[in-house]
């Protein structure tokens, strides 16, 4: 049978049991925090991107292609020359 000095003492660990749970907890909560900070700051940077140069290149060219100016053309009539262009080859 076990004596008394063979049992292990409940306080001391149930105090490193909680110890330890209350660390993994903050650890947790501060790498959440973090990554929720990085989403947010590469949300910021994709909101300034839409005015970046290349977002209104894309909206002049749209616009171009749109209404057939500078060499653009239609979609229909870019279908139509490839039908045109198969059908002869």
């Amino acid at each position: 049978m076990a004596c008394e000095e063979d049992k292990i003492p409940i306080a001391p660990l149930a105090t490193i049991t909680l110890v330890g749970l209350h660390v993994c907890l903050v650890v947790a909560f501060g790498v959440g925090a973090l990554l929720g900070m990085v989403e947010r700051e590469e949300e910021a940077q994709r909101a300034q991107g839409l005015n970046s140069p290349y977002a209104a290149s894309m909206t002049e060219q749209k616009a171009n292609v749109q209404s057939g100016a500078e060499g653009g053309m239609s979609i229909d009539r870019a279908i139509d020359r490839i039908i045109r262009k198969q059908d002869t080859e």
